[in-house]
């Protein structure tokens, strides 16, 4: 599930690119796009009473920024998220204090290398082909790219 105040965000750093991932989260079986309506208005006062009231929960950096990560989490808790995966420090203060889980990014499981797909780079399907991934190599491109036993 992605609020839309985090898909606004994904599209602003997409920047040329945003028109293809808005096509592609909102065609994909794998997400949904939840809007900030009347429900997620009711939980977002809530959470904004519940700031407001608490010295546990830590102000972010601007008003502004605040309402905007009580609404992603509003909209959250509406749909009945259990998991917020973000690296926003702020969302995630506020995620806990509600008892909403987070997960960081880089803290995600690498899919198991089963699952990943396997490139034969010593069977290239031409010549010409074979020469650019030559010269690709010898620039030192190649850091970070291994070869798999056989």
């Amino acid at each position: 599930m992605i609020p839309t105040p985090s898909l606004a965000e994904v599209l602003v750093r997409a920047e040329k690119a945003a028109p293809t991932y808005l096509t592609e989260l909102t065609r994909s079986k794998h997400f949904s796009v939840k809007d900030f309506d009347v429900l997620a208005a009711v939980e977002h006062a809530e959470i904004q009473r519940k700031r407001l009231a608490s010295k546990l929960i830590p102000r972010s950096a601007t008003r502004n920024k605040a309402k905007f990560d009580d609404q992603i989490v509003a909209i959250s808790r509406v749909a009945g998220v259990t998991t917020i995966y973000t690296n926003d420090g702020d969302i995630k203060k506020l995620a806990m204090f509600l008892g909403v889980t987070t997960i960081g990014i880089k803290d995600l499981p690498l899919p198991p290398e089963s699952s990943q797909p396997s490139f034969d780079f010593n069977n290239q399907p031409n010549s010409e082909q074979q020469e650019t991934d030559d010269a690709t190599v010898s620039a030192g491109d190649d850091e970070g790219l291994s070869e798999k036993p056989s």
